[in-house]
């Protein structure tokens, strides 16, 4: 009899919820550590998104959203070279990247609420990463509004 890993495990449990959408979602990460960046890749693999790139300092992903589509940024709030409040006020003031949806990942102080919702950030993913907040985050942010609608949708009631 052949053993499960926990790879297998947790893929058939979390197999009902990798849509399309999330499969074909653009994700780039922007966090100095590259733990915390590794461990956000693999929950994200997990859960079934599979376009994710990673990027250690503000600069190198300045130059992602530049060369390249992103439909989500995770990014950590004090990033070298630039922080996310320039990173994201500079991808919410380009045309292109008007619709991207922006995550930090750091624990929400009073303080750094207000300074990020000035910024334009959409919400906070906290420390540390727990696979149920990142799973409510992608359902939040990603995925088609018809997905959602018709998941949530009841059915019409029979005529009587």
């Amino acid at each position: 009899m052949k053993r499960s890993s926990r790879r297998d495990v947790w893929a058939a449990l979390l197999a009902p919820h990798a849509t399309a959408s999330r499969r074909d979602t653009r994700i780039l990460i922007a966090d100095p550590s590259a733990t915390d960046r590794a461990a956000l890749h693999h929950a994200l693999r997990a859960l079934g998104c599979r376009c994710i790139e990673e990027r250690g300092d503000g600069i190198a992903s300045l130059s992602a959203l530049t060369t390249g589509h992103f439909d989500l940024l995770i990014s950590a709030w004090e990033l070298p070279g630039l922080s996310a409040p320039e990173l994201i006020t500079w991808a919410r003031a380009t045309p292109r990247h008007a619709g991207l949806k922006a995550l930090i990942y750091e624990v929400a102080t009073p303080e750094l609420v207000l300074e990020a919702a000035a910024s334009g950030v959409n919400g906070f993913l906290p420390r540390p990463l727990r696979l149920r907040s990142l799973e409510g985050a992608l359902c939040t942010y990603v995925g088609r509004e018809d997905d959602r609608v018709a998941q949530f949708t009841a059915p019409a009631p029979l005529p009587s």
